[in-house]
């Protein structure tokens, strides 16, 4: 039962990475993290407008569909309702204990699931990025660092900085005080 009930989820996790975030597990990253975390508990609770607006690539109804349908079948998908926030904080929990295997067997680089801390689990969103979420929406954080040439040192600079404010929930004043 616990094999099947892990291997459920890891599953579920790849398909996310492949066909949501489109990178590999390997190239998982904490913000990677943070967004599977927002996106499962996004997952079956919002209204489709507000799913399309959050930018998700693949509507929820293409994730949730009915319990018991064969594996092999068109008709299966992944979830078959929204995950309680108890589900959800095992699915991760489950998520950090498999990439902790993966690092331990140098099938991957590092555990991005470490940078969350295990209370942030039960909620959509750290209490650090709540600051964040205030002031810039996804579109907005991504139209910014998608005109950063990191090989420019204050580019390269200025992203570390906004991701450290994105991930960790920094300060302004402690963002600009960062060197390198």
């Amino acid at each position: 039962l616990t094999r099947r009930a892990y291997s459920r989820i890891a599953e579920r996790f790849l398909l996310w990475c492949l066909l949501e975030a489109h990178i590999g597990l390997t190239q998982l990253g904490g913000g990677h993290c943070i967004h599977y975390r927002k996106w499962l508990h996004s997952l079956g609770r919002i209204e489709k407008e507000e799913w399309d607006a959050a930018g998700w690539r693949i509507p929820a109804e293409q994730w949730i569909g009915k319990a018991h349908v064969q594996r092999d079948s068109a008709q299966w998908k992944p979830f078959k309702g929204k995950l309680s926030t108890d589900s959800i904080a095992h699915e991760l929990t489950v998520l950090r204990g498999l990439y902790k295997y993966l690092t331990l067997g140098r099938d991957a680089e590092h555990n991005p699931w470490e940078l969350l801390g295990k209370a942030d689990f039960n909620t959509p969103e750290s209490k650090s990025s709540q600051y964040v979420n205030r002031s810039l929406t996804q579109a907005q954080r991504d139209y910014l660092m998608a005109g950063l040439d990191v090989d420019n040192e204050f580019d390269a600079r200025l992203s570390l900085i906004l991701w450290l404010g994105f991930g960790c929930g920094l300060r302004s004043a402690e963002m600009i005080g960062l060197s390198l």
